[in-house]
């Protein structure tokens, strides 16, 4: 069944976020509502969901963040905060893309960068 419908309203929202060990993670989150709302609700939903989304960041590593994405810990938690603001229908992390480059994953991790020959 399709997750968007008629009358309602699709909140959306990308994040840069930088995890605790300092990987930066581009996050897209989608929020799906039962009726039509207001756009200060949208916004109020979109900072809300920054808001848990980067907070989770900073205090976890890309392993444990991943892990919170993929059971759907991160989605329950923005749900739970943003049906006060407006009743809600399902929320999930639609995407997720690690932002690093090879020679920054490779200075993070502490091992030596190859060399091109």
């Amino acid at each position: 069944r399709s997750l968007v419908r008629r009358r309602t309203t699709k909140v959306e929202g990308l994040f840069n976020i930088t995890t605790k060990d300092g990987y930066r993670v581009l996050m897209a989150v989608c929020a799906f509502t039962l009726s039509r709302i207001r756009t200060s609700q949208e916004r109020a939903i979109r900072t809300l969901m920054e808001t848990i989304v980067k907070e989770k960041a900073s205090t976890l590593t890309l392993d444990q963040y991943a892990q919170e994405m993929v059971l759907g810990k991160i989605a329950s938690d923005i749900y739970n905060e943003a049906k006060k603001i407006a009743p809600l229908r399902h929320v999930g992390v639609r995407k997720s893309k690690l932002l690093n480059t090879l020679s920054q994953l490779l200075e993070l991790r502490g091992q030596p960068q190859p060399q091109d020959a």
